[in-house]
């Protein structure tokens, strides 16, 4: 049997099955027939050898059929029990313990993505943020329009006395108002500042000393040349020394006005009234009078009016006809002349002056006559 299980096919295993079956039948058929001991050891010996070819068997069949013995289809014997039944409930045999786990298997790769969700309710409200910082100051907007003028306030404390504006305009005369009783005499005030008058001494370089009279300055008489139209018509008593400037442009330029020494042209016609100074230039002198402030020239005379006070006397001179007109002036009856100009240069020029009877009342006036003059102050 042995020897047949190891080398026989799979059909071994069905007589092997079928030679069990028949033992389990004829036990539970007749028990009598085995009752001895013998049969009993003979049955047990056969059934631990059948067990262990079959065993054997099922390790070679597997080996050679890959486990055909579950595609049998033979049925063995006519019972509802076959051989192939018992044949497997040998070879089972009890359950044996659990067994323990396995180890975790490793994680299977990840699943492909599932379809987008339903879209899900809306949130409830959020809570309000905190106030934010303080942004920067906005540009200046436009000038509004002119608001409605408001009501008066009330009137305001008076403020400080302001400093006193410039003096209008006189108003209107007004109408006479009744006279008053005379008060009585006010205290007499001290005596106020003398204003004093100036003019000039032609011809002289000191001024008189009558009454306190005092020089200002000395100088040298000027004026316009003698033949040009342009200039000025008057004389100019120009300081002698230390002149001042401010802005200037050196040399002669062509449209300006020229200021020339005066000469004295009184010996032209012969001896005469100054004709000792005859080419010569004329000094003059600018006088201040510190209590007399009405200065009076009067032509034709040496003697000044009653209350007034005569500060010199002499000629009245001017330019000579055939040339540009000038100013009248009167020269001391002493002229000077300033020293070392006797040389005749043509510049300006002053003449004496005669009188004409046309339209002077003659006499008293005289036809060709010098006219005298005099400088009077009160």
């Amino acid at each position: 049997i042995l020897s047949a299980v190891v080398t026989t096919s799979r059909q071994v295993h069905v007589v092997i099955a079928e030679y069990i079956l028949c033992i389990k039948r004829s036990h539970n058929g007749s028990s009598q027939n085995l009752g001895s001991g013998n049969m009993r050891k003979t049955a047990a010996l056969m059934f631990i050898l059948l067990l262990s070819a079959a065993i054997l068997a099922s390790v070679q069949a597997t080996a050679i059929e890959g486990g055909a013995l579950s595609n049998r289809t033979t049925e063995v014997g006519t019972g509802d029990e076959t051989g192939e039944d018992v044949y497997i409930e040998l070879l089972r045999g009890r359950d044996g313990d659990d067994g323990r786990d396995g180890d975790d298997g490793r994680d299977g790769d990840d699943g492909r993505d599932g379809q987008d969700g339903d879209d899900g309710r809306d949130g409830d409200d959020g809570r309000d943020g905190r106030d934010g910082i303080p942004g920067l100051p906005g540009r200046d907007g436009k000038d509004g329009e002119k608001g409605e003028a408001g009501e008066m306030g009330m009137k305001g404390e008076m403020g400080l006395k302001g400093e006193t504006g410039e003096t209008g305009e006189m108003g209107m005369k007004g109408e006479m108002g009744v006279a008053g009783s005379k008060g009585d005499p006010g205290v007499q005030g001290p005596p106020g500042p003398s204003s004093g008058g100036i003019y000039t001494r032609w011809g002289r370089t000191t001024c008189p000393t009558t009454l306190g009279t005092e020089l200002v300055y000395s100088g040298r008489v000027v004026g316009s040349r003698v033949n040009e139209k342009g200039g000025g018509a008057n004389y100019l008593c120009l300081p002698e020394e230390d002149p001042d400037y401010l802005s200037y442009q050196s040399g002669n330029q062509r449209w300006r006005g020229y200021l020339y020494g005066t000469e004295y042209e009184t010996g032209a016609s012969g001896p005469g009234p100054l004709s000792s100074v005859h080419n010569h230039d004329a000094p003059c002198a600018i006088c201040h009078t510190p209590t007399r402030s009405s200065i009076l020239m009067i032509p034709g005379r040496i003697r000044c009016p009653s209350s007034w006070t005569r500060e010199y006397y002499g000629y009245l001179t001017s330019n000579a006809q055939p040339y540009t007109r000038t100013m009248f002036e009167c020269y001391d009856k002493d002229s000077e002349s300033v020293p070392g100009s006797a040389a005749s240069t043509s510049s300006a020029v002053v003449y004496t002056v005669e009188a004409s009877c046309n339209g002077i009342p003659c006499p008293p006036y005289h036809e060709g006559r010098e006219i005298t003059c005099v400088v009077c102050t009160k």
